[in-house]
């Protein structure tokens, strides 16, 4: 659900969208399963022509992106307030919130802004992690809309028994999972507390112990 306000200047040629727009409610469904999402645009065979549409012969070197930038100014401010956007799959729960701008130049489309996603869950192996606060996705308006990713989660190791490698157990103790680089090539690394080996970590990840358990029958 969105409202705002969108003003519409310029030409007819070269139209000029101004304007700020309020989401009040956005639930994303993410198909998973091995079935393939694909980007939504237009049938292939309209392209923008001015201010209207025209039927053309489809260009595969052309991106709908670019068919945008080369037709219309953009300048859209995009609002999302705290729990108004929440993006569910198999793997992944969580609440999105922050300020968005969507601007058109000779490049392509921009988009820049800082997105929270500070509540919700993440599944790994069946394991539960839960999302930190200030967990980001940063658009920076480059070139190509390719976000920078600053995104953690801790699974709890309260209930996991680490008396076989010599630990003892407390409320405090956590694997955390933190994810950077850029949506099109995230790096993913884990840390502990207490510090564990990766061994114990992925052990403790994927089967629910650690690997090094010293105990008799482990």
């Amino acid at each position: 659900v969105l409202t705002g306000r969108l003003d519409l200047a310029g030409t007819l040629a070269r139209p000029s969208v101004k304007g700020q727009l309020n989401v009040n409610e956005l639930q994303v469904r993410v198909p998973s399963g091995g079935r393939e999402v694909r980007a939504l645009g237009p049938p292939k065979e309209v392209v923008f022509v001015g201010a209207g549409v025209a039927y053309v012969a489809p260009d595969a070197g052309v991106s709908f992106a670019d068919q945008v930038a080369e037709s219309v100014d953009l300048d859209i401010a995009i609002a999302v307030p705290r729990r108004a956007a929440r993006l569910r799959s198999d793997e992944v729960d969580v609440w999105a919130e922050g300020n968005l701008q969507v601007r058109t130049n000779a490049s392509g489309i921009q988009l820049l802004g800082r997105v929270l996603v500070d509540e919700g869950e993440l599944s790994l192996y069946g394991r539960s992690f839960t999302i930190e606060p200030e967990s980001a996705v940063i658009f920076d308006g480059g070139d190509a809309i390719d976000p920078a990713l600053d995104l953690r989660a801790t699974y709890s190791l309260a209930d996991v028994d680490l008396s076989g490698i010599g630990l003892s157990n407390a409320a405090s103790n956590h694997i955390l999972v933190s994810i950077s680089g850029r949506g099109s090539k995230p790096r993913v690394a884990f840390s502990s507390v207490p510090a564990l080996s990766e061994t114990d970590i992925v052990a403790i990840v994927t089967v629910g112990g650690p690997m090094n358990d010293s105990r008799p029958g482990s």
